[in-house]
This record gives structure tokens, sequence and C-alpha cells, in this order.
């Protein structure tokens, strides 16, 4: 079989020699690539979600606003630093608006530190799987077929009572969700 691996270690690594490992420092952008520069956003906390599909990046982000605490967000990019915030038009914005990028309804369903996973292997409308805490409730799991219009999977949480933070992804070598 013919696989990938990222070599942060030397974990799958049998024999080495004559090599130096060499980690090259990241560089910062010289200004945000993300801005809170609509009215229902307050601070910005992108808590959330970047994948690459095709040649467009798609992000599942966060704000928290004064008035509803953390809203769920879209936006989509062709380079992943010029990001759009498309009309979704699906809920209503503090102002009473539908013409925002909201994903999820914040009376409802309101996620804070949302996971968005690839999951086509599920089939039936479960392209999407989010895993998010819902205050004072727990880490709750819904499903989309688009990653814009999600169906909760069940009223009880998966992981119960209100923790901290969650971070989840899914993991397609050893197919388990980690």
């Amino acid at each position: 079989m013919n696989e990938s691996a990222l070599f942060l270690d030397d974990h799958d690594i049998a024999a080495s020699s004559g090599l130096t490992r060499v980690i090259h420092p990241g560089r910062k952008h010289p200004k945000p690539v993300m801005l809170a520069d609509r009215p229902w956003e307050h601070m910005l906390l992108i808590g959330g979600t970047v994948l690459k599909e095709g040649e467009l990046y798609r992000m599942w982000y966060e704000s928290y606003s004064k008035a509803t605490q953390y809203i769920n967000l879209y936006a989509e990019s062709d380079d992943g630093i010029h990001w759009r915030k498309p009309v979704l038009g699906r809920y209503r914005d503090l102002k009473g608006s539908y013409e925002n990028n909201l994903f999820l309804d914040p009376e409802v369903m309101n996620h804070d530190n949302s996971s968005v996973m690839k999951t086509p292997h599920m089939g039936n409308g479960r392209d999407y799987t989010l895993i998010g805490c819902r205050r004072r409730s727990g880490h709750h799991i819904c499903f989309s077929e688009d990653g814009l219009r999600w169906t909760d999977w069940s009223s009880e949480p998966v992981i119960p009572v209100y923790g901290d933070i969650g971070w989840y992804t899914y993991d397609d070598r050893d197919r388990l969700f980690r």
C-alpha cells in the first residue's frame, strides 16, 4: 500500500542513517486573514475547522457576540488567505436579518468550539459530522450532507455536562474519531 505520512516524530520510521531533521519555523502572515467585520460579529475566535475540498477552503468558525454569546459562522476561500462570508440566509442575526453567514441556529443549536469533520463513509446525509459543546449540556453531535444544513443526532449529549474545550478529528487511516 502506498501511504503518505507526516513525520513529526520517529514513530513510523524503522531506520535512518545520515539524516538530519530540520524543522523550519512558520512565518506569520503580515495581517489577519479574518476580521470581525459584520454587525453580528463582536470578536472572532476562529475556534473551528478549516477543510480543503478540491480547490476550495471551507471554514466553520465562531464569533463571540455580547448579546448571544457564541455564534457559529461559515466562510470560503480559494487560497486560504482571502475569505468570503457568503450569505446563507438560514438564521436571524442580532438585528433580525437573515442576510448573514450563520450555519447553526443561535437560539437552538449553538455550539462552542465546534469540530467539523468530513465523514462520507457514514452515509445517509452524514457527509459531515460536527461535535461541539452546548453550554451546561455537554458535547453534542450533528450531521450534514453539505456542511451547511445540520441535523441533531440526539437531544442527549455524547459527553454529558459542560466541560472545557474538546477538539475532535476523524482519522481516515485508523477509521476512528479522535
